[in-house]
């Protein structure tokens, strides 16, 4: 049984505004807090199942995007959302393509920073030139011992950094910082062997039967782990949509130009909807 934890902050009377995180597997960060008006818009901030401080975490028994897009329905439901805008990055980006490809009318816009569509080209491209340990073990990590799963988990983590910053950690992980990792990418595994579940019904075959209004798109110019030319195949595809290409930027959230790049994306959208 999955628990999913919710937070809401914000304006209880604002525009209502979902934040999907990324992963799969990650779990909810505060870094757009200090990008969000909090007197303009009323938050809802999810922990996907087994991410975050929704238990149990990692687990991947009846975890999967339809999971997912059906939680958010019922949380959308629950709190008497009628119609609310989507913020996503990177998985969570994804996440949100299909939360609104369940329900159109119910979505007044989305903020997609970081694209990435699940094709195997996609996912194959994270990988390719990464450490044999990895290479060979990211399939199984969900069933390998506990010594394999945390060494395959802390090549990842490290392979992630790299293809980030370009410069492998200085620090391996080690105690609670390797647990969660192993949690998140025990998630991530088990959603990129399985493609998603997106493989039958490709997020950018269709996007073009989407008809929402304001929808933005984010990318930078230097993302190694999600390629620009995923936000351009999307844009192309994607009706009542701009893409913003971020220069010297790449998947960080936190590099000061994509940080730029958000806040002005936040402050436009609540201009526009106020």
């Amino acid at each position: 049984m999955h628990s999913v934890h919710v937070e809401e902050w914000g304006n209880p009377h604002g525009i209502p505004l979902a934040l999907l995180h990324g992963g799969p597997g990650s779990g909810s960060s505060t870094l757009l807090r200090q990008l969000i008006n909090p007197d303009i818009f009323r938050v809802i901030s999810v922990d996907q199942r087994g991410s975050g401080m929704s238990t149990p975490r990692g687990g991947i028994q009846l975890n999967t995007t339809a999971h997912l897009v059906a939680d958010m329905r019922l949380i959308k439901r629950q709190l008497g959302i009628d119609r609310w805008f989507l913020v996503g990055g990177s998985w969570g980006s994804t996440l949100a393509l299909a939360v609104a490809l369940d329900n159109p009318t119910g979505i007044s816009g989305m903020l997609l920073r970081a694209i990435f569509l699940a094709r195997s080209h996609e996912i194959a491209a994270f990988f390719k030139d990464a450490p044999p340990l990895l290479v060979n073990n990211w399939e199984q990590l969900p069933e390998l011992n506990q010594p394999q799963a945390h060494a395959v988990a802390a090549a990842w983590f490290s392979w992630e950094a790299q293809k980030n910053s370009g410069e492998t950690p200085s620090k391996s992980l080690a105690g609670t910082a390797l647990l969660t990792m192993h949690d998140r990418y025990r998630i991530q595994s088990h959603y990129l062997r399985n493609s998603c579940w997106l493989r039958e019904a490709p997020l950018l075959q269709h996007a073009a039967q989407l008809n929402i209004p304001n929808i933005r798109l984010i990318h930078g110019a230097e993302d190694r782990v999600c390629a620009v030319q995923s936000a351009i195949d999307l844009a192309k595809k994607l009706p009542n949509s701009t893409l913003e290409v971020v220069p010297q930027a790449g998947h960080d959230p936190t590099h000061p130009r994509m940080l730029e790049a958000m806040a002005k994306a936040f402050e436009a959208v609540a201009r526009e909807m106020a």
